[in-house]
């Protein structure tokens, strides 16, 4: 069952001096280099020449890191269970035919690490199925991807034993779902991240 706490100690385990586990959200991006992330075109890390921006309008329009910010602050007085507080999306976002077994091998992939209490999973976005769609479009097909990515965590042979897959995976969906696209531009998480 979901949880909220409004403490920073939980009610049940409160009397064990157990801290509650607050949950966290991130984001492991892999993506091919056909992938041109929107606001990036001007930024040292850019490997294209400016007549590639003009000649290819598709645009990955989400910036990951205000995704895993509005996820993690909305999702961190809330518990899934004892065993997990960090959950890693794997994406990988490419064309995939492209690059043959480079992306295949983490297919389905699901890691859990007990020690630290972080469970990742792989994700997969085909560039030539969103590189035109607009934000919201996108952050649709992210949402999708992301809740079949934690659903996978309950299939998988070595899973978390006190981990409420379900209940996650609903609530990631519920606050993507719910989200204004405007709070996951780059310009607008980097004055949020300056102020």
């Amino acid at each position: 069952m979901w949880t909220r706490s409004h403490s920073q100690v939980d009610p049940l385990f409160g009397l064990l001096g157990i801290e509650s586990i607050d949950m966290r959200f991130s984001t492991f991006l892999t993506s091919g280099v056909e992938v041109l992330h929107l606001g990036t075109r001007h930024t040292g890390g850019n490997a294209w020449p400016e007549e590639h921006w003009k000649s290819h309008k598709g645009r990955w329009r989400l910036h990951m890191p205000a995704v895993d910010s509005y996820l993690s602050q909305h999702l961190a007085a809330s518990t899934f269970g004892q065993s997990v507080d960090s959950f890693v999306f794997l994406m990988q976002i490419a064309d995939f035919a492209k690059w043959g077994r480079v992306f295949t091998q983490g297919e389905g992939r699901v890691r859990y690490q007990p020690k630290i209490r972080q469970v990742g999973s792989v994700g997969k976005i085909e560039w030539n199925d969103v590189q035109r769609l607009s934000a919201r479009e996108q952050l649709k097909v992210l949402g999708d991807e992301i809740a079949a990515a934690i659903q996978r965590v309950d299939e998988h042979q070595r899973k978390p034993r006190d981990f409420h897959v379900a209940d996650f995976a609903a609530a990631v969906s519920e606050l993507l779902r719910s989200a204004k696209v405007s709070e996951f531009g780059r310009t607008r998480y980097r004055r949020d991240v300056a102020s």
